[in-house]
C-alpha cells in the first residue's frame, strides 16, 4: 500500500517538473519571439525606417547627392514631353513607382539599396515657399502609392542657389534662366529653400 502511494507521489512529481519544464520553455520561445534588442539582426519596422530615411537624408543632403537628384530637371520648352525629372516614365513628371534614375543618380542608387531592395515603399515630396513667402507649394519626385498606417516621415532643408545648374537639351542651365523647373524663385540672397519629405512604410 505504502508502495502504491510512493509510485502515486512520483508520478505526481513527474508530471509537475514536465509541465514546470513546458511552461518554461514556452515563456522563453515567446519571450524571443517578441523582444528586440539593440544588436538582434530583427527589423523593427517604424523605428528602424524612420532612422534609415533620416540617415539617407543626411548624408545625400552633406555629400551634394540630394540637391543633384533635385536638380535633375529635363529644362525644355515642351512640358508634355520634355519638362520633368529625366527619365521618369509612364508619362508623369515624378517618378512612379520607380527609383530616382538609380542608373545615373547616386541618390537613387542609395534609394534602391535602403528602401526598394528591402520591400519598403517610399514617396518624395519637394515642399517650398512661393509668392514671397506667402504660400507653399509641392512637387512630388517620388510616389510608390498610398502610405500605411506604419508610415514615417523624415526631412531636410536644401537650400537651392540662383546658378545651381538643371538639365536641358544642350546640357545644363542655371536655375535663374530655367523655363520650367517647377520650383520658383523665392529668394533675394538665394534661390529657394526646400524641405524634402521621405515618407516611408
Amino acid at each position: 500500500m505504502t508502495k502504491g502511494h510512493d509510485d502515486g507521489a512520483q508520478l505526481h512529481t513527474l508530471e509537475g517538473v514536465a509541465a514546470s519544464v513546458i511552461l518554461v520553455l514556452a515563456v522563453t520561445y515567446a519571450f524571443n519571439a517578441f523582444v528586440v534588442t539593440p544588436t538582434g539582426g530583427i527589423n523593427p519596422g517604424a523605428d528602424s525606417n524612420q532612422q534609415i530615411a533620416d540617415d539617407l537624408l543626411t548624408a545625400t543632403a552633406s555629400n551634394g547627392d540630394l540637391k543633384e537628384a533635385m536638380l535633375y530637371w529635363n529644362d525644355t520648352n515642351d512640358t508634355n514631353e520634355g519638362a520633368r525629372f529625366v527619365n521618369s516614365s509612364d508619362g508623369t513628371y515624378y517618378y512612379n513607382s520607380e527609383d530616382p534614375d538609380d542608373g545615373y543618380l547616386d541618390f537613387g542608387n542609395y534609394s534602391h539599396d535602403a528602401f526598394t531592395e528591402q520591400g519598403v515603399a517610399y514617396n518624395i515630396e519637394l515642399a517650398f515657399s512661393k509668392d514671397n513667402g506667402t504660400e507653399t507649394g509641392t512637387l512630388t519626385m517620388v510616389e510608390h502609392g498610398e502610405p500605411g498606417a506604419s508610415a514615417v516621415t523624415a526631412s531636410r532643408t536644401v537650400t537651392l542657389d540662383d546658378r545651381d545648374n538643371v538639365t536641358n537639351a544642350s546640357g545644363k542651365v542655371t536655375l535663374e534662366n530655367s523655363t520650367t523647373y517647377p520650383i520658383p524663385k523665392d529668394g533675394v540672397a538665394i534661390y529657394n529653400r526646400v524641405e524634402v519629405r521621405i515618407t516611408v512604410w
